[in-house]
């Protein structure tokens, strides 16, 4: 009764909300590509995507992030992506300009031009998919000796029959994965890449990228940024959980990514993403420290609309699976009336 209670006040001051200005949804995207296997739900199909677009730019104003907005009659779009996978070049790109809608790219700017994958898709190819792995491992993990054992049910899982979001573990080895990304998250890049060296070696592998998962190159973001459809921010140098780092290490983060991406696209940078971007992974510090760079926008990831009212260091994003669109459309109304 009282989570009910609670439900319909929020719904009620959310349409009170709505009705004084109409809402601007801004969309979280990570990848544009088919996949077989996609644990942690990044991806969209090139088709669902083509659809979600079509329908949005049929139905709704798009706007761009870093642009002043007046009252809006009706609710509005924004479309962003997170990290700078090769697939925003190779696939999303095409079908932005093809439809001349725009959208904002924020881009980790120690991955470009890697020889790595990000260290959550490197977790995936480790443990998941190969078809042997050891029955027992021990990692030392930011100095402290964590032990697992997988004797039953070690099998492997390379099919859509599970992901994070799943309410039971097909194999002893989808436990491992998330306990892993849990202890994973919160460290430094060198500690995490001591890790998953570490697995790498205990379970006789090779650490390489696959193409499916490489980051863009510098030439392609280049290339990228050069669209009139796209605009370019920053999304830290290594992907690091803001909220577990000290404030001068947080400025290094936050400051390098972006006087790099300036660098290189000989360019201002006037928008930022927290990495991860839930409420737990920046503080007051990285609030602070966006808005002296001049940031004029900096988004978050939790659920939420935006209102001119809307903190601009911390724009609320809605995550966006791979959807078809009759699923996509009843998502989008509860965005924007919920």
């Amino acid at each position: 009764m009282i989570k009910n209670a609670k439900q319909v006040i929020k719904y009620s001051f959310n349409s009170i909300k709505n009705i004084i200005q109409r809402p601007i949804i801004v969309l979280l995207y990570h990848r544009v590509i088919d996949l077989e296997f996609d644990p942690q739900l990044l991806s969209v199909s090139v088709e669902n995507f083509h659809e979600q677009l079509l329908y949005l730019k049929e139905n709704y104003e798009i706007l761009r992030l870093e642009d002043e907005w007046v009252k809006k009659d009706k609710p509005a779009i924004v479309i962003t992506f997170d990290d700078g996978y090769a697939d925003n070049y190779q696939n999303a790109l095409p079908i932005l300009e093809d439809l001349k809608i725009p959208a904002t790219f924020f881009i980790t700017t120690g991955m470009i031009g890697s020889d790595k994958e990000f260290w959550w898709d490197s977790l995936e190819r480790l443990i998941l998919i190969p078809k042997e792995f050891p029955s027992e491992i021990e990692l030392q993990v930011n100095g402290k000796t964590h032990s697992w054992n997988m004797s039953s049910n070690n099998t492997r899982i390379n099919s859509t029959e599970w992901n994070v979001l799943s309410e039971y573990e097909l194999s002893s080895r989808c436990q491992f994965y998330k306990d892993l990304h849990i202890l994973l998250k919160p460290l430094s890049n060198k500690e995490r890449s001591k890790v998953l060296t570490a697995i790498a070696n205990k379970s006789s592998q090779q650490e390489k990228v696959r193409s499916s998962h490489r980051t863009l190159s510098r030439d392609e973001l280049v290339s990228m940024a050069s669209s009139d459809c796209v605009t370019i921010g920053a999304h830290t140098r290594s992907h690091s959980q803001l909220s577990n780092l000290n404030i001068l290490d947080q400025k290094d983060e936050i400051l390098t990514s972006k006087q790099t991406i300036e660098k290189w696209l000989k360019q201002p940078v006037s928008v930022f993403a927290y990495p991860y971007g839930t409420k737990a992974d920046y503080n007051l510090h990285s609030i602070s420290i966006c808005r002296k760079a001049k940031f004029l926008k900096v988004a978050s990831n939790y659920p939420g609309q935006l209102h001119s009212w809307t903190n601009p260091m911390q724009i609320p994003r809605q995550i966006v699976r791979n959807w078809d669109l009759g699923e996509f459309q009843n998502k989008l109304n509860s965005f924007i009336n919920n």
